[in-house]
Parts: C-alpha cells; structure tokens; sequence
C-alpha cells in the first residue's frame, strides 16, 4: 500500500552557492555520517561531481519528508535519513536513530530515485507499507549458499526434461535464460521458473524481453510494449505547451512506466532479470538494430534508457546495457554475419559509449557486441581485453557484470570453438556466458569448461548482485497495485499501449 509520494527539484547552482556561503557547512547539516564520506571522496576527485552528490541527497531528504508528511521535524532529520548506492548502482535508504524506529514502527520502506541532469537534482520517492501479499523470496534467498557459475544456459520447452534438469544443477550454471518457445501462458511459465528454482535457488532466471519486436511473452495478460523507437519519438513529438521540455518529460515518464510494467510482469511470473535496455544509437544502418534502440542522439538515448533502469529498479529488477560498445553502425547481423565496424576508437568513445559513460553506476550489466573494431583489435568486442578491460572496467570504471552475447551466433565463430569462445570471452573480463539453441554445445562447455576458483568467486559476486532482492507480487496482487495501474494507464494515455 503507498503511504506517500514526494518529489523535489533543486537547482545545482544555487545550492552551490548556498554551500559556498556557508564555507561547506551546509554539507555537515544536511548529509548523514555515511553519505558524508562518499561525498568527500567525490569532492576531492571532481568537485562538480561532489556538489551534484551533494544536492540530490539534499533533493532525496525534501521529498522523503514530504512522502512521510511531516516535513523537516522529528524524528526526520536531514541526517537521520542516507540515501546510499549498492555496488550495482541501485540506490537505497538507511535511517538513523528515531527515524529508524519510526519506520520500522510502521512496516514502511521508501523507494528512491535520484539523478542530475541539466544542472537540475531531481529526486521521487516512494513510500510504502509492507504488502503481506508477496513472495518472499529475498529470505529464502538469504538461507542458501550463493555460488552461481558462469555459464547462462536454455531448456528446451514448456517444462524441463531430464537433460534440462542436469545442465541446471551443475557447478559451472549460472543462470537460464527463457524464450518465445519456453512460454504458453502465466500459470505454466510460473510451474517452469518455480522448477528451475527448486533445482538451483541460485541461478538467474533471465529472458530477452525489451518491447517491440524483442518480447518473449505476448499473450494471456502480459502488456505488449512498444519498441524503444516509439519513446525516442515522444521525445521530440510536438505539445500543446510552449515549453521544449515537456515531451522530453512524457517520454522519461513513459519509460519508467514501461520499466516497470515490464520488470513487475516478469517477476509475478518467476522471471528474475530482463536483458534491457538496448543502448545502441539508430544510425539507420542496422536491420538488427532498427526499432529498438531509442534513438539516434546519444542524450536521448542515456536518459530514457535512465528513466527504464528507474521503472525496472522499482519492480526489483535489475539492467543489462548492450551491445557494448555500440552496434548501430554495423550493418550486418551478428546472429547469421560477423558485422565489422570501421570507424576510430574516438569516433564510437564519442558518439556510441557515451550512454554507458554517463549511465555510470545505474548501470548493472552489459553485454558486449558481437562486432569486429578492426581500428582497435582483430577480435569482437565480447571476446577483446581491449574493450572489456581497458575500455570497459578501466577507463569508465565499469564494476557490474559483463555478459557475452550468444556463443552459439555467427559473430562468434571467429573465436574458434565454443569451449574456446566462452575461455577467450572470461579471459577477456566477461563474468558469464551465454549458450543458446544448442544443447550439443551446452553439453561441451559443461563438460570441457575450465574456470580458475578465483574468477569463479569475483563472477559469481557480481552475478548475485543482479538477484532481486524484493518480493515479488503475485500475478493478482500485481493487478491490483496502483503504481502498476498507473504505468499501464500512462502508457495507454499515449497510445503506446492498446
């Protein structure tokens, strides 16, 4: 049940000016012990960085204050409310002394949103109480022993056979990831994911499920979304209002609505993480590509790719960027082709990378392409220490999973065989790979994959991260939920749904 809703926009500027006023003690007033050290951190290496910390704390603490209804007086304090990043990126709140147990008093949790953009701290937070009407999965997770493999894996159809059942349970599995054929409607879907869950209480249940043309599950309720081409046109659909503004603003919000219908859907049925959103640029080169990339401008594209990882944060889900670094000026596809990219590595570092860049810390996952930057090295990006490691964890401090694409696809044959495919892939800085629509394959990596311990423990640490660590409502639970009513009524306002 929502207790509360509470926004606030503050402008960078003027709290900069506040904070020079008071020669940094506004600092001191407004942020609690924990969120003081990482605001130090980041004042030191990028003082501009360290006041946008600075103001969407103070952003997030206003509209708190405003969800509980009581304003900036006890037991809320400025202090006594942190708003903290998870290594993911997610950001979550902790409260200090009386706030604390107010809360808890209570059974509420708050959701926050936090972001700076155009010299504007923008924060939304959501306060709700406790629905007794949920999976508890977070405390069953927490009794087992977390040690996902590196290998994603597929079944074969609606439910699983014994082979299924055998590549799920071993060691070197780490997730399972669904398809169209995989899904006849709710109730089997939700049988097949409980299955694999009493297999493997810590493999990753995932699917390919973005909108459009790339969406699994159509039918018996799920909410057909739009291809992410249709958000980027909202962007620049013309109002009634006079302020440019204002589309941008409907399609950020339409993102987040199609974030979180997709992500809460999902999840009602067992599905734990989505590989979404697609962060390619649409050159108008890339059939594969087409409709489901955002748009052509790297902005539009970093910040309703933001206003989706918001709407899939909300549900309990978490992201998966791709194709790193960019598969938009490639026109071949990487499923039948080995597509081959041109240009120079400052060309795609300054057009295509820049979402991942500016996505930061949001950013759980990537999936690299399938594509050859022959300008940069002689191997696809999924398989180059290059892009991974230099590129990818280096130069944009990158700290989530990096998943390859599909072995089983035509790019990735120049790695040789699967077995070499999938080595070249973790070498290169991939935590997981993927194995689709080839159980013969499957069976060899299984078999013949040799993973060091000490990459298996940092892989599999950064694979439970992607876990959801909140309860999923039920399908009819789900129905009955106002933020969900609300995204699919917005969605339909704009017809992007029917």
């Amino acid at each position: 049940m929502i207790i509360g809703i509470g926004t606030d926009i503050l402008q960078i500027e003027r709290l900069q000016a506040a904070y020079d006023r008071t020669q940094g003690r506004l600092a001191e007033k407004v942020l609690g012990p924990d969120e003081m050290l990482i605001f130090q951190q980041r004042l030191a290496r990028n003082h501009k960085r360290g006041i946008a910390f600075l103001a969407t704390r103070f952003a997030a603490k206003e509209a708190f204050s405003k969800a509980i209804g009581l304003g900036m007086r006890m037991p809320m304090t400025w202090r006594s409310l942190q708003t903290l990043n998870e290594p993911s990126g997610k950001p979550v709140t902790s409260y200090l002394g009386a706030l604390a147990q107010f809360m808890a008093e209570r059974n509420w949790e708050a959701q926050v949103t936090v972001s700076d953009e155009q010299d504007m701290a923008i924060a939304h937070v959501i306060v709700t109480q406790k629905s007794s009407d949920a999976i508890n999965h977070k405390e069953y997770m927490s009794k087992l022993t977390m040690k996902p493999g590196p290998i994603t894996l597929d079944v074969v159809g609606l439910q699983l056979n014994a082979d299924d059942r055998r590549r799920i349970k071993h060691p070197l599995t780490g997730g399972v990831i669904l398809f169209g054929r995989n899904f006849a409607n709710r109730q089997q879907l939700t049988k097949l994911t409980a299955e694999i869950r009493k297999l493997r209480p810590d493999v990753l249940i995932s699917i390919d499920h973005e909108g459009g043309r790339v969406q699994r599950c159509r039918t018996d309720g799920f909410t057909h979304l739009p291809a992410m081409r249709k958000l980027g046109e909202l962007w620049g659909m013309k109002n009634t209002s006079s302020h440019p503004a204002e589309s941008a603003a409907l399609a950020m919000a339409a993102a987040t609505a199609c974030g979180y219908v997709l992500a809460t859907e999902l999840r009602a049925c067992g599905v734990d993480f989505s590989f979404t959103p697609v962060l390619d640029l649409d050159f108008g080169r890339s059939g594969v590509i087409g409709d489901r990339s955002f748009n052509r401008d790297p902005q539009i594209v970093f910040a309703l790719a933001k206003s989706l990882n918001e709407g899939l944060r909300l549900a309990g889900m978490a992201n998966c960027g791709k194709h790193f670094p960019g598969h938009g000026w490639a026109e071949a596809d990487s499923h039948v082709a080995i597509p081959v990219d041109e240009r120079s590595l400052a060309e795609i570092l300054n057009e295509d990378a820049k979402p991942y860049e500016w996505l930061d810390l949001s950013l759980a996952a990537v999936m690299p392409a399938h594509v050859i930057y022959p300008q940069i090295d002689e191997l696809p990006a999924g398989f180059s220490n290059i892009w991974l490691h230099s590129v990818l964890r280096q130069e944009l401090g990158f700290e989530g999973v990096i998943f390859s694409d599909d072995l089983s696809m035509e790019g990735a044959s120049v790695a040789g065989s699967v077995v070499k495919g999938a080595e070249l892939a973790l070498s290169a800085g991939c935590d997981a790979v993927l194995i689709c629509n080839r159980p013969d394959l499957a069976d060899q990596l299984l078999l013949n994959l040799k993973v060091s311990k000490a990459k298996q423990v940092e892989s599999a640490v950064r694979l439970n991260r992607l876990m959801p660590q909140t309860p999923a409502l039920t399908w009819n639970a789900l129905q009955a939920e106002a933020q969900y009513q609300h995204a699919r009524a917005l969605l339909k306002q704009l017809t992007l749904i029917q």
